[in-house]
């Protein structure tokens, strides 16, 4: 059911994902490690609610968590110099 959806909505440009299948079951994994850390060891404490985790793992999914590095910043005063190397 959720490969389908997933899969419609990459052919529908919404997604960018080559497996459908697999990301079904990373994103129904994350909602199995919900009930495993909160409900069946009792190990996060206090407990995250439900709806911000859901919300939290809906972002990474569709924006993803990784942003790319920012570009370097140069000093105002121009270039560095060349760095001296040992002899």
């Amino acid at each position: 059911m959720l490969e389908g959806y997933l899969r419609r909505a990459r052919d529908g440009g919404r997604l960018q994902v080559s497996d459908t299948r697999s990301a079904a079951l990373i994103f129904m994994g994350t909602m199995n490690a919900y009930v495993f850390f909160h409900r069946i060891l009792k190990v996060v404490d206090p407990p995250v609610p439900l709806d911000d985790y859901v919300e939290t793992v809906v972002e990474i999914f569709t924006s993803g968590a990784i942003r790319p590095p920012r570009p370097r910043r140069r000093a105002a005063s121009g270039p560095r110099p060349a760095r001296r190397r040992k002899a």
